[in-house]
């Protein structure tokens, strides 16, 4: 079969790091921000752990040395392992780290910077122990330890905190490079109201150096997958409940007002840096910037709601003793006076990041117990703001695919705020009420949504959300969709109200994310896949069911409706995609009469296919499933080969072999060439539209819009190419 658009690999992406060279905007830049460059300069093997730029004026790395067998962090990092490397622009600057580093008598090591003269930038570097802010005081403490085992490293950022464990006595200290009072009042006035922390004291009198027990066996975010996880997350949504309660005010008067907390602006401030590393990202930004500024209450305002706050709620802070409702909260250096919303959306993004959202559930019931929580889009709008204080995080600490997860961030922010505050599909904001924690999956305004949630005996459940008419007609699809059942795994319904249907969890994990191609796992899930597709072409061909019929021309209604969605989001491919859409709606009008209908998905693409090497394909969203022709199906995957080929989510074996895969079993059905072709061309026509929405993915589809015209061979594509 061929296809009907040519099939170019995406152009090479830009590399992290160069994109990361770019925006600091210093020459050697990419010097510093190379493990592999790093390890040149420093003379032994190491990774860079945190990174933080000022364009134009620094870059402050912190790094750890690579071990023989790896190092467990769990148990902290040699002293000797742990250092930083700082490249300035300013001769001032320079200086002063010097000047610092000879006053407190710490070993700072200029480089040459190459291809520079005297007038910078300038390279230094050290260990933890002769950080430029940190050093003098490190050193006072390393002075002041007795006799015995070097301590351990089990936290550094350059300039700001170093984290000792002592391993003799099993404490742990906290080295700032400012007085820790405040922390230690906060600390105080956590074990007044009753709520589980490590207590805390300066050690030997020195402000900026505070000490505690070393306590418990690891935290949350590495326990999270235990299977009384969710168990230590209602323990701390009780003891989050329980500091709210206690208002703004300090529980003793004597110690005075309680200081703000550190959370930084209303609206974080990452705007800038964001449209310089992914300039694609900058209307996305834009938008949820001004619905924040609108969603979020004023400070002093009744929804304010303020009280004594943790200020960075995450499962990492959370410690787990010997039993599950064992918890202390660590980390109360941005804890003080502030909103409750705060930390509730600091929770929930946590999770939602790290992908750890059953842990959402348990904590907000027990808090519920406590205080109430705030209506659903507020709750939304925390935890956007949260997702977008926290939107530099993987890029600061130099996550390989850091461009993706920046993404990721800010998808789920739109998502969670599209969906509080839909206004076309009211069900949508009572299913949020009725589901504290649920995760929106999908949102397509005021059509449907998808909630993932943990039911009260810890099972995954996923709740579709729909108008009443829609839900009616989804059970019937359902109902209609037995062939499916049989070939494939299908999610069991179990429960059904006038506004959603709530599924069981389907094991398996979805065909989009890959498989490797070199071991034939790949090729054999799609084999496996398509077969499953074809068997259900010919169950129910053999038995039909009754349903409505999808065409040729309610396939052009359901393009010219993207086509229409798309108008005015991407203007200047605005001609290309609509000719698209022409080309492929007189392919479609050609085809004729189908004689032999069969049951089709009519959605099905690669993120609604489950594998699971045991167990075989499993199929999601059945509930399009209507009678038509099976080509459709068909040419839905092989076009969304394409596109993710595009996408740089499949390799090109990848996306040969899904097509191999699928054009022998529409060879075994003897499909027409025609018919596969219309289809796929109208599916690729429409994922130009769809993804016109989408400003990450604009240029692609108007590219994709481009190579179809020019592939195809009638007049209207050739002329619509030039």
């Amino acid at each position: 079969m061929s296809d009907p658009q040519l099939d170019r690999s995406p152009a090479r992406p830009v590399v992290p790091k160069d994109r990361l060279s770019a925006h600091a905007a210093l020459p050697g830049a990419q010097r510093v921000l190379d493990s592999a460059a790093l390890t040149v300069l420093l003379g032994r093997e190491v990774e860079i752990d945190r990174v933080r730029i000022k364009p134009g004026a620094s870059v402050l790395v912190s790094y750890r040395a690579v071990t023989a067998g790896g190092a467990d962090d769990s148990q902290g990092r040699d002293l000797a392992h742990v250092g930083w490397v700082q490249l300035v622009a300013s001769r001032d600057k320079r200086d002063g780290v010097r000047r610092r580093a000879d006053r407190g008598g710490i070993e700072v090591t200029e480089h040459a910077a190459a291809g520079q003269e005297t007038d910078g930038p300038f390279l230094l570097s050290g260990g933890a122990d002769s950080d430029p802010r940190l050093g003098r005081a490190v050193q006072g403490v390393l002075r002041r330890l007795p006799d015995g085992p070097a301590p351990r490293v089990l936290s550094y950022n350059p300039g700001r905190h170093l984290l000792l464990e002592l391993s003799a006595s099993g404490e742990v200290l906290r080295v700032a490079a400012r007085s820790l009072e405040d922390q230690l009042g906060i600390s105080r006035e956590w074990e007044r109201r009753g709520v589980p922390t490590v207590p805390q004291r300066t050690w030997k009198h020195r402000s900026s150096v505070l000490v505690g027990q070393r306590w418990g066996r690891g935290d949350l975010a590495a326990h999270a997958t235990d299977p009384h996880a969710g168990q230590a997350a209602a323990a701390l949504g009780h003891a989050i409940g329980r500091l709210h309660t206690g208002g703004a005010e300090a529980s003793a008067p004597s110690t005075g007002a309680l200081p703000e907390a550190r959370l930084g602006d209303r609206i974080p401030s990452a705007t800038d840096v964001l449209c310089d590393l992914l300039p694609q990202c900058t209307a996305q930004v834009r938008e949820l910037i001004a619905s924040l500024d609108q969603l979020l209450p004023a400070p002093g305002a009744e929804a304010w709601q303020e009280a004594l706050i943790h200020g960075d709620l995450s499962p990492d802070q959370v410690l787990l003793g010997s039993t599950a409702s064992q918890i202390r909260v660590v980390d109360l250096d941005r804890s003080g006076a502030g909103p409750r919303g705060a930390d509730l959306g600091s929770w929930i993004a946590a999770c939602l990041s790290e992908e750890s959202d059953h842990l959402t559930g348990p904590f907000l019931r027990a808090y519920a117990e406590h205080v109430p929580l705030p209506a659903p889009a507020e709750l939304a709008a925390w935890t956007a703001r949260a997702l977008l204080a926290a939107v530099l995080d993987p890029m600061r600490r130099q996550h390989p695919d850091w461009p993706a997860r920046i993404q990721q961030r800010l998808d789920l922010a739109c998502t969670l705020l599209g969906a509080a505050t839909e206004e076309q599909l009211p069900a949508l904001g009572r299913a949020l009420a009725d589901h504290p924690g649920a995760t929106v999956v999908s949102h397509r305004a005021g059509r449907r949504a998808v909630l993932r949630d943990r039911a009260e005996d810890g099972t995954t459940v996923y709740i579709k959300v729909a108008n009443r008419g829609r839900t009616r007609r989804a059970l019937g699809a359902i109902q209609r969709a037995a062939a499916f059942d049989g070939p494939f795994r299908t999610p069991r319904v179990i429960e059904v109200r006038e506004e959603s249907l709530t599924f069981a969890e389907l094991p398996g994990r979805p065909l989009h994310d890959g498989l490797p191609t070199v071991d034939g796992s790949w090729r054999r899930a799609w084999r496996a896949t398509a077969e499953a597709w074809a068997q259900a072409v010919r169950t129910s061909r053999a038995d039909l069911p009754e349903g409505p019929l999808h065409g040729p021309a309610e396939e052009i209604a359901v393009l010219q409706k993207w086509q229409q969605r798309a108008i005015g989001e991407d203007p200047e491919a605005a001609e290309l995609r609509d000719r698209a859409v022409d080309l492929a709606r007189g392919l479609l009008e050609q085809l004729p009469p189908l004689a032999q209908p069969a049951l089709i998905h009519r959605d099905l693409h690669d993120k609604q296919i489950l594998w699971d090497p045991a167990l075989g394909p499993g199929l999601l969203d059945v509930d399009t499933a209507c009678l038509g022709d099976p080509a459709l199906d068909a040419a839905n995957l092989r076009a969304h080969a394409t596109w993710r080929k595009r996408q740089g989510t499949w390799s090109p074996e990848q996306a040969r072999q899904v097509r191999e895969e699928i054009d022998r079993a529409t060879a075994a059905l003897d499909l027409p060439a025609a018919n596969l072709a219309a289809y796929e061309t109208a599916t690729l026509a429409r994922l130009t539209c769809l993804y016109a929405l989408r400003p990450r993915w604009r240029q692609a589809a108007a590219a994709m819009a481009r190579s179809l015209l020019a592939a195809s061979p009638t007049p209207l594509g050739r002329s619509s190419a030039r």
